[in-house]
């Protein structure tokens, strides 16, 4: 270690760490470390670290100085010291920076024999013969040969440069540079034989670097992607991150200037703790091929020329030679992109289409397809990250073809296990140099011996096409733990154009058909995620809609999604609800309605032990006969309620707050709709907070960006403006029976002072307000709004529509202005409730309004009065619509 730039206080440290007394030097860097620069702490951290053989620490401190300064020739030593113990070669690696960087005599002369003693022993790496392709743009050229010059070593590398028949002064100045070795064609062969001219003019043991000539190479970034090469021996090539580069490569945006870029190349380059992902590819503007390997996979296949997927194919020629393409995140080079394909655009993608087909020909055998080799699924992605537990994870895919997409997913998860399961050998071949893969049939995989292993499994688009569908997801299911997410991605029977064409019917899933099928192995659907076309022209909804009435038992959103991934975990049996809460669903003549509710709901609700009472007002015994049915199968937890059919529907509603017809004491009560019902994920939610002593528990469905999954609202004028829009909303309450019902609730008052109009429309919004205006201060608890979800039947349906604007004008401005005085700012409420697009704030609702001759000249004569009270539409465009003026 030099010691003339030493400060008094390095001074001593040092000469403690030389003499040994390493209690001394631990002492003085925590006394005096304030008089320590920082730079000098960490290698004197290190070396402490060193002596006590505490190589997590030796790790830790190298790293953190060399972000402080990524030329500090010690580290670099450090360096070399740390792996000495672990990869000669990388250990050689280091040593030869640290004698780059050296400016200290004495001390290159100490690291010249350290690297002497390793070569005599056999141990060294090739230099990398950098092989540069010319044509025109000198000053690119210029650039990156200078670039290479003044960050790398003579002795880590040898400049090669093809010039493919430049037309500017490329040739002249190439000619005139010492260094380099150059070959000059008359005219231009393209990328990939330029390439292997170069090659081939290379020392014989040199490994190769093919760099595009509009790059610039930047400090340590050939070292790290050496280091990277000679990590293992199964490495063949490595690549680097840029600025401009697809596959996953991109670190940074484009369009930065240099300096900004060297900055962030200055931070990047550096020792990472997870630097590697492995790749089914590697893009060939920065690629490090080890030599040995490319003489084994041969060299670029000139049927690409002039240029794309060459790099492709060799990478895939790499990984079935049994070697891996390693991403290096930690070498950065800039790289700008496009100079000389890129000028001309449709040519350089007709050419890109032209390549991608000469790829897929090549390989047909392999069975690789662009779905199965290139496509990346950032939207399983996103649904698995979303899913991810805190810390690492044992990840289980299934159907995930060459292991494309996982390279993306342990790149954002580098600390996780991830293993695949598939089907076709070459593509299980490709993917087991990505993550570890196994290949097998599913129909005789068992799942035994890794039984409760993995936090998440994921299945995509294999599922249903397996003969036994169930028996493979139960032995899927076994491998997974107690509290671990199931992904399956299945391509929707129900997609309008595979209902249409009569494609899949007999094979596919949709989604009550996955539900089910997720009932027999004790799942539960969790989440639902459809992929659905970019477009769909306006020429096609007539298609929909014709399929959409012929299956009536299925959901708007099935017909358009082309794929679903639904999540889901194992069914819950320790979750009771039994006296902490019950819901109450009027209902009157929709015996259909209630009969597809309960096929959705009725067996997690029983499984929950959640009582639901039907209030009835039909004229008929219908719905009661489904009751019935449900209940002679064993479903004790529902219970009818026979409504007199000639009772206002106000006062049935009212009735069901005073529970009239329970006998049992409940904690709670959820007023639903006929047609709604939950799943497993509202429900675990809804109990965690029924579990407590609150108010009122309220879906902030309004609020779907809430990160805290519970929270708690004490004051009534917060929760007015936060959620009085979707408390007029029957579904998303839940009551304290003993704070806001029952005795609690003044029924006679409530009469004296909402008047019937009132009540009519905005029941379930003026208990909630009238109540706790009373409670000083309230409690209640908010449901994150992405957390909950209330479906709807597909055959009910609003019966306010054609009334809205009658219900949302003086009947909704009389309602908010006898809220209690403790609510203030009540237009502001009004208007934002009474826009929403369903209600007043969608233009195209009020055409149709105008249509049926509901909103006529007359009826706008009415309402104009009040309606900038109500909604954004201007009054202007409102009586355009009224009197039918364009």
């Amino acid at each position: 270690m030099a010691t003339i730039e030493l400060n008094t206080v390095e001074r001593q440290l040092q000469e403690a760490l030389i003499t040994g007394e390493y209690e001394l030097a631990q002492r003085l860097l925590a006394e005096k470390e304030s008089n320590i620069r920082p730079i000098y702490r960490f290698i004197f951290k290190a070396s402490i670290a060193f002596a006590e053989n505490d190589a997590e620490q030796v790790w830790k401190n190298i790293a953190e100085g060399l972000k402080t300064d990524g030329r500090n020739y010690e580290l670099y030593m450090m360096l070399g010291d740390y792996y000495a113990g672990q990869n000669l070669q990388q250990a050689y690696l280091c040593y030869e920076n640290a004698y780059f960087y050296c400016d200290v005599e004495e001390d290159r002369t100490q690291i010249r024999e350290i690297l002497d003693n390793l070569e005599k022993q056999g141990i060294s790496v090739s230099k990398a013969a950098i092989v540069i392709l010319s044509y025109n743009l000198l000053d690119m050229t210029r650039d990156c040969i200078e670039s290479i010059r003044k960050t790398t070593p003579d002795s880590a590398r040898e400049i090669i440069v093809v010039d493919n028949a430049s037309k500017d002064n490329s040739v002249a100045w190439l000619k005139q540079q010492k260094d380099i070795k150059l070959l000059c064609n008359k005219e231009n062969c393209g990328f990939p034989m330029g390439c292997n001219q170069g090659i081939r003019m290379a020392e014989k043991e040199s490994d190769i670097l093919l760099l595009n000539n509009d790059t610039i190479m930047t400090e340590n970034a050939l070292f790290w992607l050496r280091m990277g090469l000679y990590e293992n021996d199964q490495v063949g090539t490595t690549g680097s991150v840029s600025n401009y580069v697809a596959n996953g490569q991109a670190v940074i945006e484009n369009r930065k200037t240099k300096g900004e870029y060297l900055t962030f190349a200055a931070k990047n380059n550096v020792p990472m703790e997870t630097p590697y992902v492995n790749k089914a590819s590697l893009v060939g503007f920065a690629l490090l091929l080890k030599r040995c390997v490319l003489e084994k996979t041969g060299y670029l296949d000139e049927r690409f020329s002039p240029g794309n997927f060459e790099d492709n194919d060799i990478c895939l020629r790499i990984i079935l030679g049994g070697y891996r393409n390693v991403l290096c995140k930690n070498s950065f080079i800039i790289h700008w992109g496009s100079k000389s394909f890129g000028k001309v655009p449709q040519k350089y993608n007709t050419l890109l289409e032209t390549n991608q087909k000469k790829f897929f020909d090549k390989w047909k055998l392999l069975d690789l397809t662009s779905e199965n080799y290139l496509e990346i699924r950032m939207d399983l992605l996103d649904i698995m990250t979303k899913y991810h537990t805190q810390g690492s994870a044992n990840i289980m895919t299934v159907g995930m073809g060459c292991g494309t997409t996982l390279s993306y997913l342990q790149s954002r998860f580098p600390h996780d296990q991830i293993f695949a399961i598939e089907q076709q050998p070459y593509l299980a071949q490709i993917s087991n140099q990505i993550v570890d893969t196994v290949c097998a049939n599913l129909d005789e995989w068992k799942g035994d011996d890794l039984a409760g292993t993995f936090d998440m499994i994921l299945v995509n688009e294999t599922l249903e096409f397996t003969k036994d569908p169930e028996a493979v997801l139960r032995e899927l299911v076994k491998m997974l733990k107690q509290d671990g997410k199931l992904l399956i991605g299945f391509f929707n029977r129900a997609f309008y154009e595979r209902i249409d064409e009569n494609i899949g019917q007999d094979i596919l899933f949709d989604r009550n058909s996955m539900q089910k099928l997720l009932a027999n192995v004790e799942m539960t659907v969790d989440d639902w995620m459809g992929i659905q076309p970019l477009e769909i022209p306006e020429q096609e909804q007539k298609r929909i809609q014709k399929v959409a009435a012929q299956n009536p038992m299925l959901r708007q959103d099935d017909f358009v999604a082309m794929q679903w991934i639904c999540i889901a975990e194992r069914q819950r049996d320790d979750i009771k609800f039994g006296d902490k809460m019950v819901v109450c669903m009027p209902t009157c003549g929709h015996p259909n309605v209630i009969e597809d509710v309960l096929q959705h709901c009725a067996e997690v609700y029983q499984r929950y032990a959640l009582d639901v009472y039907f209030y009835d007002s039909s004229k008929d015994e219908e719905t009661k006969k489904v009751i019935e049915n449900y209940q002679a199968k064993g479903y004790d937890n529902l219970y009818y309620v026979a409504v007199d059919p000639e009772m206002p529907v106000i006062d049935k509603f009212e009735n069901i707050y005073l529970l009239k017809g329970i006998q049992k004491k409940y904690k709670y009560m959820w007023y639903l709709r006929e047609r709604c019902w939950c799943e497993e994920k509202t429900l675990k939610l809804m109990y965690q907070a029924v579990c407590e002593d609150y108010d009122l528990v309220f879906m902030d469905v309004g609020h779907p960006e809430s990160k805290e999954e519970i929270s708690i609202c004490n004051n009534a004028n917060e929760f007015y403006h936060r959620c009085g829009d979707y408390a007029t909303s029957m579904d998303t309450a839940i009551y304290n029976v003993d704070t806001m019902l029952g005795n609690q609730f003044d029924l006679a008052e409530f009469h004296g002072k909402y008047c019937l109009n009132q009540r009519r429309g905005f029941l379930f919004f003026l208990v909630i307000l009238e109540q706790l205006s009373k409670k000083i201060p309230p409690t209640i608890c908010l449901l994150a709004g992405n957390q909950v979800t209330i479906y709807h039947s597909v055959l009910g349906h609003s019966s306010w529509g054609d009334r809205r604007i009658w219900i949302w004008g003086k009947n909704w401005i009389g309602a908010n202005e006898k809220l209690p005085v403790c609510y203030k700012n009540k237009e502001e409420v009004i208007k934002r409730t009474a826009s929403l697009p369903w209600i007043l704030g969608d233009k195209d609702g009020l055409i149709e309004l105008h249509r049926k001759g509901i909103l006529t000249p007359e009826y706008y004569e009415e309402i104009k009065i009040f309606w900038e009270q109500v909604s954004d539409i201007p009054l202007v465009v409102l009586k355009k619509i009224a009197y039918g003026i364009n």
